[in-house]
């Protein structure tokens, strides 16, 4: 809405990994601007069809969202375009803003805000937001453990290229802090916080059984913040999490929920050797099924171990309910099968039955 007639002829040029795609590809539509969106080679099928729908030109360009951006600047500047950074310009910064507005009006005395950070703009907006409307509400930023940008400008005095690695919070996974949001957020911020993948997808494991919400990985930071303990709340304290998409592949929806049930300790793996004879595998079926466990996947192997050719190696992954649950399961079956057993649970890694 800030461009020119001239300007907007001429066409807006983004590079992302998503949600900002699709955000501008919605309002390109809206207000008739041409937009060109670059998005890295391992973006969904889901964000390119859903971009195209809105009539913008998709460029599949990039390993990762810093190619990406690299680019759609390159072909801004080469047709004449607008390039806007979603993560650094102060109109998206702005507009971030907004939701700190909201929140204070919907919710009564807010403690703290946790905010989900990549490259800051929506970080930058609600600490502005918040430091003039509520000043004594504490701001605390979570990022992912996998790509620590903001936290490593915070210690740097300025923003400087880390070596991000793959995230399930893929959207905030960037090289570098934007400028602007960076030195908006420096004296302002209150606390910033990293978080582990498996906690991430705990996070959206949670979200979809309690909340019924489903939620990308970057949306769930806060509430797998809560969940490790790094943020630290009181009975009775107004706590308020910024859940900030939606944006998840399908695929990466059933993934992370196995993930979170192997943070959750309800999701466990054994491997046992057993004789390749009539009712061996039933035998084991039966062992889980009367302790309560839910058969997930099972393996046979009849060649690739260091036992005899009349020696099955079996691998199968069950569902429990919990930790002692799952030490319950395991120790009926060491009982049963002994030193042919190697057991895997999240508390204890690969565990034999004597403890080794």
């Amino acid at each position: 809405m800030a461009l020119s007639e001239e300007n907007r002829q001429k066409g807006v040029f983004v590079g992302s990994n998503g949600n900002y795609a699709l955000a501008m590809a919605c309002h390109a539509k809206q207000l008739g601007v041409p937009l060109t969106v670059v998005v890295p080679r391992f973006i969904p099928l889901s964000v390119i069809s859903l971009c195209k729908d809105f009539g913008a030109k998709v460029v599949v360009e990039g390993k990762n969202h810093v190619e990406s951006k690299r680019l759609a600047f390159k072909l801004a500047k080469e047709n004449g375009g607008t390039f806007i950074d979603g993560h650094d310009h102060i109109d998206i910064i702005a507009g971030a803003g907004s939701i700190a507005i909201e929140i204070v009006e919907q919710v009564k005395d807010v403690d703290t805000v946790v905010v989900p950070v990549g490259g800051g703009a929506l970080l930058a907006g609600i600490c502005i937001a918040f430091k003039e409307l509520s000043p004594q509400t504490k701001v605390v930023a979570v990022e992912p453990k996998a790509a620590p940008c903001f936290s490593s400008a915070m210690k740097s005095g300025q923003p400087v290229r880390i070596k991000a690695e793959h995230s399930l919070a893929s959207s905030l996974v960037v090289s570098r802090a934007g400028y602007n949001s960076f030195n908006i957020v420096k004296d302002k911020i209150d606390k910033i916080v990293d978080v582990k993948e498996e906690s991430l997808a705990l996070g959206v494991l949670r979200l979809l059984e309690q909340e019924k919400t489903v939620v990308e990985g970057a949306a769930a930071l806060g509430p797998a913040a809560l969940l490790e303990g790094s943020i630290q709340g009181s009975p009775g304290k107004n706590v308020v999490c910024i859940l900030t998409g939606g944006n998840i592949d399908s695929t990466v929806v059933g993934r992370s929920v196995e993930k979170g049930l192997l943070a959750d300790d309800r999701l466990v793996m054994f491997e046992v050797f057993i004789p390749d004879r009539p009712g061996s595998i039933c035998e084991i079926f039966e062992i889980t099924s009367h302790t309560g466990g839910s058969v997930k996947d099972i393996s046979m192997e009849h060649v690739f171990h260091q036992f005899g050719m009349f020696t099955l190696k079996m691998k199968i992954v069950v569902e429990t309910r919990g930790l002692e649950h799952s030490k319950e399961l395991k120790d009926v079956l060491c009982k049963r099968y002994g030193d042919d057993l190697r057991f895997y649970m999240r508390q204890m890694s690969e565990t034999r039955c004597d403890g080794k």
